[in-house]
């Protein structure tokens, strides 16, 4: 309820504020609940509501329960007494008034709105002071224990969420632990401050007026949060335990490859220390052959062992095991121990060496084209280029694997040929195992690197096929006509938008950086491209976020711009509905309603007032509104500059944010031409990074077509409101000019201004006063500069006063000379009545006499001196 609250006539206006008169009255009282007001009359007789308003206002001076101890008379005496004088509202009523079977509901509600005016506001009552205090220790306590749950929350899922899990089994076995620790203590303390926080709520909701306390959902959000916190704490456990138990096995396989390594290792010190004796070294060639096949006995059970160590350390390559390559390499160290000491036995001896050799040189040249053909592969598969496009890398992946069913299909005609070959070739198909195991492994390692980038390379051009549309999206959005803009929906884009690239960076964006570190720190044989796609995909998501600044920008001038054009239409249309208002004030104006009218364009008057108020704050607004309309214009100096909103970098030009720049050529809607002042620089820079500074011509222009359309109705309404007044003023002292004497005698009595002439005559003066000695209101100049039409009216109008003065001054004198002649008239009935009284007391005094005369004759002379005295007196009455 705003305003003050009139309560003059009973027009549909002045009902409703009757109604919400009735409706503050009936705030006040809630919580006094024997008061009960129904209407301005017999509710208030007692007194008992003004007493309860008056203390809830002032509980510290004005007592309500002492009410039930007064009569009706006290209680309304201490009422108005008080809001005299503490609140300054005028006695307009006496006690009597009010404590009646009918009080007058108009002067009640005259009263009653004055003391709105003074108290609009309802306090709270003073019973409810202890809920409130209550009600807030409450919400406090819920504020704090949400805001402390939530952060406790994100950041334990932020730490919940990282999937990296250590290598090593001890440090597994601590986190498991540390887990099982979190949930035992922390976790099971924050689920009792969950529980507290939702019988505050359920305590909150149950309490009287819970809606005032504007409870948001967040112990809802709270909870789904709590889910989602009790999945990543469930999915962190499962992977750490699910890594444990896959370590142990592990282990199991590197106790076996420790156990290979440690048999090789004894065969071939064996071998060494044997080979280093001196009297094994001059062996006759019977006694060498017989040596060298019982230490080749031992190399083909060591080839065994190293048979086992490679495919061991292929299943701990498989199962993607920190230290696969480290007891790869190892087992690469024994099989070149054994392929050396296979070297010095057949050196051992000359002439058994060349026999040997004549019986391998048959078997050589099988073998040889396959060694060929795995040095070519092996040669393939060390090359250090990889591509960095997503196709090339899927075509080297189908040529890896082509590579690898060309090295099964090998192995399958290896092991063949090796069911097939005696003794003596067994040293080439040893060279031949081992070259095949190096190539084969070089191809599951690059087969790997290269599904490990195509996997990063795919997310990545995943995150920046979403990043360009957005791109897209904000470089093509048109800000040149901002009518065909929603700032509403923009909005809610914005925030869907910002809650995206949050969520995005959170859950891609950041795993994928931390993916490509984690390869770059593995030495990746891609290591550079992934640094340039980890690089390239910041500076495309940071570009993403200032064209989401951009937004918020642009859409905050949008607002403005939309603001203004809304505050514009509504002040135009009720521009326009005060004219309709105006023309049917002046069409339903008759002779009998002038006061009515000129009351009316009293109001109308203050209205425009209000319009013009509008209108300043609406031409205020204006000098900040962007002008859109021009982006789409080719632009001239001094219209061409513009402000860069963001830092903008590309290549060698660079542009400061807020630095001014001046547009060159804007024909292109995406990208303008710009020059950087005081250089030679200029380059095509988005449109979108740009800002044109206000004023907006159009929306100034609009301002001024309001002005002027005001300015033209306040004169209508100026000269309307003159002459109806000049009308009024004509008609009253034609009543006045053509009164009888004796209508003039009876309204003289009344005390109604608008009925008695005197009393209209001095308001008709006091008018014609002001008309004379105000300014002119159409011109703000001052009386002097009235137009000659007006002057003439106010001449007329004193003429027209001045013979009403005569008038009246005649019918006062005559109504002297009237109650002059009545009052002699009055006074003489007076003494006539009391002379006829002395004579009627004369006359029965003289019958007495007369009487006494009769019976007494002899009398004394004072008797009838007396006697005579009487006589005369009674004839000359008569």
């Amino acid at each position: 309820m705003q305003g003050k609250i009139t309560t003059d006539g009973m027009n549909q206006d002045e009902m409703n504020a009757q109604q919400k008169l009735l409706n503050w009255c009936q705030e006040n009282l809630k919580g006094y609940d024997s008061i009960r007001v129904k209407d301005f009359s017999t509710s208030w007789r007692d007194g008992k509501a003004l007493l309860a308003i008056l203390n809830r206002h002032r509980p510290d001076k004005i007592s309500f329960i002492d009410s039930y101890l007064r009569s009706n008379l006290e209680n309304l005496k201490i009422a108005f007494d008080f809001a005299e004088t503490e609140l300054g509202v005028t006695k307009l009523l006496d006690p009597e008034d009010v404590d009646t079977d009918h009080p007058d509901e108009k002067s009640i509600m005259t009263y009653i709105s004055m003391l709105y005016n003074v108290i609009p506001n309802v306090p709270m009552h003073p019973s409810d002071i202890k809920l409130e205090s209550h009600k807030k220790n409450l919400m406090d306590e819920y504020s704090v224990i949400c805001k402390s749950l939530m952060r406790w929350l994100r950041d334990s899922i932020s730490t919940m969420d990282n999937r990296t899990v250590p290598h090593s089994l001890i440090e597994i076995k601590s986190l498991l632990n540390d887990i099982r620790t979190f949930r035992l203590e922390e976790y099971a303390t924050k689920l009792k401050e969950k529980k507290r926080l939702a019988n505050l709520y359920n305590e909150m909701i149950s309490l009287p007026d819970s809606d005032s306390l504007n409870l948001d959902n967040e112990l809802n959000s709270i909870e789904k949060v709590w889910l989602k916190f009790d999945s990543y704490i469930q999915l962190r456990e499962n992977l750490l335990e699910k890594t444990y138990k896959k370590y142990e096995n592990l282990q199991v396989v590197i106790q076996r490859i420790e156990k290979s390594y440690e048999n090789c290792d004894k065969i071939l010190n064996s071998i060494e220390n044997e080979l280093k004796q001196p009297s094994n070294q001059n062996m006759m060639n019977g006694h060498l052959k017989s040596f060298n096949e019982r230490l080749n006995d031992q190399l083909s059970r060591c080839d065994q062992e190293i048979r086992k160590l490679f495919i061991e350390c292929q299943n701990l390559n498989d199962e993607e095991h920190n230290e696969a390559e480290f007891y790869y390499r190892r087992a690469e160290q024994i099989q070149n121990r054994s392929v050396d000491l296979k070297t010095k036995l057949n050196n051992l001896q000359p002439n058994y060496k060349n026999s040997v050799n004549i019986e391998i040189e048959v078997e050589n040249s099988d073998f040889r084209s396959k060694i060929s053909f795995l040095e070519k592969q092996k040669i393939i598969l060390q090359d250090s280029n990889f591509p960095s496009e997503y196709n090339q890398i899927d075509k080297d992946i189908l040529k890896i694997e082509q590579i690898q069913m060309d090295l099964n299909t090998f192995r399958d005609s290896y092991l063949k040929d090796n069911q097939t070959q005696d003794d003596t070739s067994k040293y080439y198909l040893n060279e031949l195992e081992i070259l095949y195991n190096l190539t084969y492994n070089l191809s599951n390692q690059r087969l790997k690197s290269l599904n490990q980038l195509k996997d990063f390379v795919k997310q990545i051009n995943d995150e920046m096929f979403y990043l360009d549309q957005k791109e897209e999206v904000e470089i093509n959005r048109d800000w040149s006509s901002p009518s065909k803009l929603d700032s509403s929906s923009l909005k809610q884009y914005k925030k869907n938008l910002d809650y995206e690239l949050e969520r995005r960076l959170k859950i891609n964006i950041h795993p994928l950086k931390v993916l490509g570190q984690a390869l770059i720190n593995d030495k990746h044989p891609a290591a550079n491209h992934i640094r340039t796609y980890i690089e390239t995909l910041s500076e495309h998501f940071n570009w993403i976020n200032q064209l989401s600044f951009l937004l918020s920008n642009h859409l905050y001038h949008l607002t403005d711009y939309e603001s203004f054009k809304s505050e514009y239409n509504k002040l135009s249309d009720r521009i326009e509905q005060f004219r309709h208002n105006l023309t049917n004030v002046i069409s339903n104006s008759t002779h009998k309603n002038y006061s009515e009218t000129i009351e009316k364009l009293d109001k109308m008057l203050s209205e425009l007032s209000g319009f013009k108020s509008k209108l300043e704050s609406l031409s205020n607004k204006s000098k900040s509104i962007t002008p859109f309309h021009l982006r789409k214009q080719k632009l001239k100096s001094p219209y061409n500059k513009c402000k860069c909103l963001i830092n903008y970098k590309r290549s060698q030009f660079n542009i400061r944010q807020n630095e001014e720049c001046i547009i060159e050529d804007n024909t292109q809607k995406t990208k303008w031409k710009v020059l950087k002042p005081g250089t030679n620089q200029s380059s095509f820079v988005p449109s979108v990074c740009f800002l044109l500074p206000p004023p907006d011509e159009e929306s100034q222009d609009l301002i001024q077509q309001l002005k002027i359309r005001i300015e033209n109705l306040t004169n209508q309404v100026l000269n309307y409101k003159i002459k109806f007044k000049k009308d009024r003023l004509f008609n009253l002292m034609n009543q006045i000019k053509f009164c009888e004497f004796d209508d003039y005698e009876e309204r003289r009595k009344l005390r109604d201004s608008d009925k008695n002439f005197d009393l209209m005559l001095n308001s008709i003066k006091f008018e014609i006063e002001e008309m004379i000695n105000s300014v002119d209101l159409k011109t703000g100049t001052d009386r002097n500069h009235h137009t000659s039409e007006t002057n003439t009216d106010v001449q007329l109008l004193i003429e027209s006063y001045d013979k009403c003065c005569q008038k009246l001054n005649d019918f006062n004198e005559k109504s002297i000379e009237k109650n002059e002649c009545q009052k002699f008239e009055k006074q003489f009935g007076s003494d006539l009545q009391c002379l006829e009284l002395r004579l009627k007391y004369l006359y029965e005094k003289f019958e007495q006499i007369e009487k006494l005369e009769i019976k007494s004759v002899n009398r004394s002379d004072f008797i009838d001196k007396v006697i005579a005295q009487y006589q005369v007196s009674f004839f000359f009455l008569i």
